[in-house]
């Protein structure tokens, strides 16, 4: 299928979120993910609504996948289920709703808010078990009821030694006035009895007693590694309540689908999922947590082998593919047919230069915000579909943390581009830019000489030292290093005929320079007279 996903979460290669969604692509779906928060942030809900309609159109989806929270308009849906689009709802946190601890109780004006832009889909589906009763309750249309769906097969099956630690990869959910949040009173009780407690969240440092345990929250790689190989892993489905909240949390597929061993407590939905004690292990007080993490502890084999069952039931039982064929089977039941085996499709290339001009927003707005993995996946999308956009080659060189990488992209960025980009005649501001355009050829150059140097490419560096040599970028030195620095720096290194080559090119554009006149003078074999002594690469 071809699947608009409209999601909370900005797409990243470092969220475990968008790592289970963007697992429906090994069953052969195409995932077309859609950052509709931040594109109402740069554009505005009308024209973000324009946007998500080219996205459907471009793509030819036939499916929508619409997360909660995400504030799409009725009129919206209306549009795509005019382009033959199903809709389909998709409520992961109606647990939040049966939280004993809740005040005020839930309302049904509130249920009301939460169903405005969901119940105009064609199906939609809870996590959580009792909001069926809950909405029904309250004389609303109550969603349907599936498992949740997690992706296994992306992930490798630890099999070597395991940590002796009982780790939780959760926030505290502390505050510091309030009565201890169930998941500080288990980590309490951990610790209390001197078990080896692991923190894997920034926020534990807050919480008395327990910041020599915190470790900075982890990215994605880590998560999956260190839940791998833990001895035991908790899921304590809780928010700031004293007591947990009965009701599955996304957690808990997270750690199953690693393979490490899941002490939880009771929840709902966890006979959906796992036999207690076969495929995950159930504790129903802070002691009971206590006694069952040091079992395991003493027999690190047993809870091997129940993580393994474990990672296997939800691999077989709860994949994308599973949970899409039984919304088919929902959807077929109100008279509506939902293509599972649709193929994918390329973007039609009328749309492209549209949706690629708004990625480019969100690439640079995330960038500038420090969320690297974000921008570099909507600077990659830009390049599948024009492989020499200039910004989206500078905006990897930028965000790139190893300096070859940078180079490379520098290197690529000042090869497309000619010396300056002519401005037509019109309304633009030339006083301000010049009457001849960005230079984008003279950054590129520039950062291209930077990066070179510092990994001791010294070829490169004449290439770009060479490159920033011409009569229509004379003018970037007055902002820039002089190029004697450069042409000495080569010289000093050993690198006399690329020095040579770079000092000719240089007198031939200043001939009158003080600094090159005596870099000229004071050469070791006299007046450099052959630029072509040494050739460069390519």
């Amino acid at each position: 299928m071809r699947i608009l996903v409209c999601a909370q979460v900005p797409p990243s290669a470092e969220s475990v979120y968008w790592h289970s969604i963007n697992g429906m692509e090994i069953h052969g779906h195409q995932v077309v993910p859609l950052d509709v928060l931040a594109l109402q942030s740069l554009y505005g809900p009308d024209a973000t609504d324009r946007l998500i309609l080219q996205a459907a159109m471009a793509y030819n989806v036939n499916v929508a996948l619409v997360f909660d929270g995400v504030p799409l308009s009725v009129p919206l849906l209306g549009c795509l289920r005019q382009l033959g689009v199903v809709l389909v709802a998709f409520q992961g946190d109606d647990s939040l709703f049966i939280d004993p601890d809740r005040h005020p109780p839930v309302t049904r004006t509130a249920l009301r808010q939460k169903i405005e832009v969901t119940g105009c889909c064609d199906l939609v589906i809870t996590c959580c078990r009792a909001a069926v009763a809950l909405y029904a309750g309250h004389g609303l249309p109550p969603p349907c009821y599936l498992p949740p769906p997690y992706t296994v097969a992306a992930l490798a099956r630890h099999d070597g030694p395991m940590r002796p630690v009982v780790r939780f990869a959760g926030s505290p959910r502390y505050r510091p006035e309030a009565p201890p949040s169930w998941r500080v009173r288990v980590i309490r009780a951990l610790v209390e009895a001197g078990l080896p407690v692991e923190l894997a969240h920034a926020e534990w440092q807050k919480v008395p007693g327990c910041a020599h345990l915190a470790t900075e929250t982890p990215g994605l790689h880590d998560f999956y590694r260190d839940t791998a190989d833990a001895t035991v892993n908790l899921v304590l489905t809780s928010e700031f309540g004293s007591e947990p909240i009965p009701s599955y949390r996304g957690l808990v597929l997270q750690v199953a689908a690693t393979g490490g061993l899941l002490l939880t407590n009771p929840f709902d939905e966890f006979a959906d999922f796992f036999i207690d004690g076969a495929d995950a292990v159930i504790a129903r007080s802070p002691e009971a947590f206590v006694v069952q993490a040091r079992h395991f502890l003493s027999h690190p084999d047993e809870a091997r082998r129940i993580g393994h069952r474990g990672r296997q039931v939800i691999e077989l039982s709860h994949s994308w593919q599973h949970w899409w064929e039984q919304v088919a089977e929902r959807l077929a039941a109100k008279g509506i047919r939902l293509a599972l085996n649709s193929p994918p499709h390329a973007t039609l290339a009328s749309h492209r230069p549209g949706l690629a001009l708004a990625i480019s927003g969100l690439a640079h707005m995330y960038e500038s915000h420090g969320h690297q993995a974000v921008a570099e996946g909507y600077f990659r999308q830009i390049l599948s579909w024009y492989p020499d956009d200039y910004a989206a080659l500078a905006g990897l060189a930028r965000i790139s943390p190893e300096m070859g990488s940078k180079q490379a992209y520098w290197r690529s960025a000042l090869a497309i581009q000619p010396a300056m980009h002519p401005l037509p005649a019109g309304p633009f501001p030339t006083a301000v830019i010049g009457p001849m355009g960005t230079d984008y050829r003279a950054e590129a150059g520039i950062q291209l000489l930077a990066t070179s140097w510092h990994i001791g490419d010294h070829e490169s560096v004449a290439e770009a030292l060479l490159s920033l040599m011409g009569p229509e970028t004379a003018t970037v030195w007055a902002d820039a290093t002089l190029p004697e620095t450069h042409i000495r720096g080569l010289i000093d290194v050993g690198a006399v005929g690329l020095a040579e080559q770079c000092l000719v090119a240089a007198l031939a554009l200043w001939p009158d320079d003080i600094g090159l006149l005596q870099v000229r003078d004071t050469w070791p074999d006299g007046v450099p007279d052959r630029p072509e002594r040494h050739v460069l690469r390519p």
